[in-house]
């Protein structure tokens, strides 16, 4: 059964004011940043470094992380960011593929075996916006690892 498309109907149909989605916040980041942890894998991934989130992501989410970026040099243009919703077996091989040889990851804890990456493993972003003491334990392992 082959379908047919009506692009004049869809396009009243998604008009309607029950389909009609606001601009949010975060789409207006993804529009300054293509791709911020709005879907898995962000233009930069030959970056050396990633970062791994599993937060809300949201503006101030992404405030933050941008400074703590910027205390070891770094900018979110420069970095490939990942959005990831779970730790699964998978986390491991995606960060052993990817050409970053530096990860931070925020919001996850897991068993690091024989990677040959350095990974740091912190917080979420909303938790260590709140945390004086995590973020100073996030800023001592940075200093390390940068």
């Amino acid at each position: 059964m082959e379908v047919q498309k009506n692009p004049a109907f869809l396009s009243s149909f998604l008009e309607l004011e029950i389909y009609k989605i606001e601009p949010h916040k975060e789409a207006e980041i993804s529009k300054e940043l293509p791709g911020v942890f709005g879907g898995n894998i962000l233009e930069n991934s030959s970056a050396d470094v990633a970062v791994i989130s599993n937060g809300s992501n949201s503006v101030k989410e992404i405030e933050f992380l941008s400074k703590v970026l910027h205390a070891v040099n770094l900018t979110l243009e420069k970095v490939a960011l990942y959005k990831v919703e779970e730790v699964d077996e998978t986390l491991m091989y995606f960060i052993e593929k990817s050409p970053a040889t530096k990860v931070l990851v925020f919001g996850f804890e897991f068993i690091r075996e024989n990677s040959s990456k350095l990974i740091l493993q912190s917080a979420t972003l909303a938790q260590l916006m709140k945390n004086t003491e995590l973020k100073r334990e996030l800023w001592n392992r940075l200093k390390q690892m940068f």
